[in-house]
Order: C-alpha cells, then structure tokens, then sequence
C-alpha cells in the first residue's frame, strides 16, 4: 500500500499488545483483511479506545510500519454496543466476524463487507431475530465464497427435490433419500422450503415473514456446520 491510506472498516478481533496498545485486524471493503496497531488505546484517558473492540465500525486512516501498520486516527461510524446486551446475539455476531476472518484476505471485498455491515445493522435493531439474520448471513457468505447450497435438486444425482431429503455433511450439500450417507442429516420438507425463502429474500424482507422458531434453529445449525467444515 501506499504510505497512507484511509477507509471504512469493522474490527474483526482485538488482541493486546505491548503495554497500551492493542492489535486489531480490520476489514474493509478497499483492502480486505489487515492487521494494525492500534497506539495507547488501553491508557484510561484514550482518545481513541473506544476504537479497540471487536464490532466497531469506523473511518480508519493508517500508516505504513516497520513492523504493523498503525492507526493514527479514526473517525466512529456505529460501535454497535447494542450487540452486547444480548448473549444469543452476540454470541451469533462473533460468529459472523470470525467467519470472515477465516474467508477473507488482503484485497478488496466489497461484497462480503457490504453483507457484514447489514448483518450487523439489521441485528442491533433486531436482537430477537437472531437465528434468522444469522441464516442469511450464512447462507449469502456460503454463495460468495463458492460454496452455495442447491434446495432445488439432489447434489449427487440430480433429482428434483419435491419432500423431504438429506444434508450430506461431506459434500456439504442437499441430497435425496436415495443418495444420502450413513451420517447425512435429515431435513424435512419445510426446512428445505426455508433455503429456497432464504435466498430470495433480502434481510428486511425475511423479517415480515412468520417462520417457525425450531425450524430456524434447525436452519442454523445446518448452516453454521457447513460454514467451520469449509475451514476444517
């Protein structure tokens, strides 16, 4: 990069460093994933510790280093701290952070910053609507990365899925009741509807929509497998 360069990012993670400082790896969509130090943000009376938490959104303005970079000035946008108030919640929102920590490099992405920073957004107003945002999130960084998953027809043998089927864990995919393994998780049908809904909703949308709890949960934790096994 250039000496300096300035743009609008989230703090994926926070680690101290040194004494007063703290290491911080951002993500924006100019540059990606960076790793910068963050200078006396652990003194009591820094101008800039608020800026030292996972979540916080804000214009960065960032120097090239011997070693790290280093923030020399940062302008916030949202802290999102409402997060905090609600474990499910957060507890989903680390998730996204630490799945895009694992996805994303140094370069420009747009996209998957974009879908970070609605994510979060939608979810400081809707902490009860936790299971479903997360969904989606997962679901839409899933299609980015390559990894989108067919609702439409059987991975292996290409039959129309018109009931109930199969998630096969190892090809991270949606199966028919002929093609499952041994270990292949059973979807009922309504679950597999879900997918469909999912990709042709945006955020907001998905939010007029009545859908039952348990099968969120079941969406969820279908997703989220299939999310930690593309790094795994």
């Amino acid at each position: 990069m250039s000496n300096e360069q300035k743009c609008d990012a989230i703090v994926l993670s926070a680690k101290d460093y040194r004494d007063y400082d703290k290491l911080l790896t951002i993500f924006s969509a100019d540059f990606g994933k960076q790793n910068v130090i963050l200078k006396g943000c652990k003194r009591p009376k820094a101008k800039q510790r608020f800026a030292g938490q996972p979540f916080f959104f804000g214009e960065f303005l960032v120097v090239k280093g011997k070693g790290y970079d280093v923030v020399t000035q940062v302008s916030p946008k949202n802290s999102f701290m409402n997060l905090t108030t609600d474990y499910d919640a957060y507890l989903d929102a680390c998730s996204a952070l630490k799945a895009i920590d694992k996805s994303c490099l140094s370069q420009a992405s747009e996209r998957p910053f974009l879908l970070l920073l609605t994510y979060l957004t939608v979810l400081e107003k809707h902490l009860d609507k936790t299971n479903l945002l997360i969904s989606k999130f997962y679901i839409e960084l899933l299609n980015m990365l390559g990894y989108g998953i067919n609702a439409e027809v059987c991975f292996s043998c290409g039959k129309i899925i018109l009931g109930d089927a199969y998630f096969d864990i190892r090809q991270n995919s949606i199966v028919c009741t002929d093609c499952r393994n041994y270990d292949s998780i059973y979807m009922k049908a309504e679950i597999i509807n879900l997918f469909k809904i999912f990709k042709s909703h945006k955020f907001l949308e998905l939010l007029q929509i009545d859908i039952n709890d348990s099968d969120l949960k079941s969406l969820k934790g279908i997703l989220s497998g299939a999310v930690d096994r593309i790094y795994t």
